[in-house]
């Protein structure tokens, strides 16, 4: 994920989270994760394992996940609707910013991470000169 593209709709929050306070977005443009491992958990649940690094600090976290929605679209393919969360702590990523209000945190030192996304499954391309899959059979009768 690219750092700079970083939107919660409040520039100045924004502004806070690309600076050094928090993710330094022009010395580390990008978070990563890379999966190692998945396990199902029931029908349409499971768990997905993997490196989460941030500010070059890669730390192993696990997402629940939990697909919502599974259909055929007759322009992209099959498609699987999923929604994953886990919570991290900002402060394993080298996010030290630690101003108080009232005694309390301003930023809360554990950090909640929902995704919502879709999978697709890669559709092969046509072959140039190939006919509809088909077609042959109707003009062939």
């Amino acid at each position: 994920m690219n750092t700079a593209s970083i939107r919660t709709h409040n520039e100045q929050r924004d502004n806070d989270l690309r600076s050094s306070y928090f993710l330094e977005i022009e010395k580390y443009p990008t978070i990563t994760f890379k999966s190692t491992k998945i396990e199902t958990k029931g029908k349409d649940k499971g768990t997905l394992t993997g490196d989460l690094t941030i500010k070059g600090v890669t730390k192993p976290v696990t997402l629940n996940v939990v697909k919502y929605g599974e259909f055929n679209d007759p322009s992209m393919g099959h498609r699987i609707a999923y929604a994953a969360e886990t919570k991290i702590n900002r402060q394993d990523f080298n996010m030290k910013f630690d101003a108080m209000l009232d005694g309390k945190f301003v930023v809360s030192h554990d950090i909640q991470i929902n995704i919502e996304g879709e999978l697709l499954e890669a559709q092969e391309p046509a072959k140039v000169g190939s006919s509809p899959k088909g077609r042959e059979d109707q003009a062939a009768r």
